[in-house]
């Protein structure tokens, strides 16, 4: 199943990044997404970038299944604690 877009940042100014939309496969924007959500580079949990995951979840029957297994790619041997972290608050996003 394609979905109307992929987000790719073209460009930065201070905290601010300009997305542009492309087409995918949800199981591969559940993967770029999640593997942005989890970054250890973030100092704070970005909630919008949670909230789009839980977005992307909800449009598709297959998407709850999809972001268990991103979720579980990073943190299945993942020994960066910050990572594990952002990953578990990931997971819990859709219920909040």
């Amino acid at each position: 199943e394609v979905l109307p877009l992929l987000l790719l940042s073209i460009s930065s100014c201070h905290s601010h990044v300009v997305w542009v939309k492309f087409c995918v496969d949800s199981i591969s924007l559940l993967f770029v997404l999640t593997e942005r959500a989890t970054s250890g580079s973030l100092q704070v949990e970005d909630w919008g970038l949670n909230m789009e995951i839980c977005d992307i979840i909800n449009e598709t029957d297959e998407g709850p299944k999809d972001a268990v297994k991103a979720i579980k790619k990073r943190i299945v041997g993942n020994k960066n604690f910050r990572e594990i972290m952002l990953a578990l608050t990931v997971s819990s996003a859709p219920s909040q």
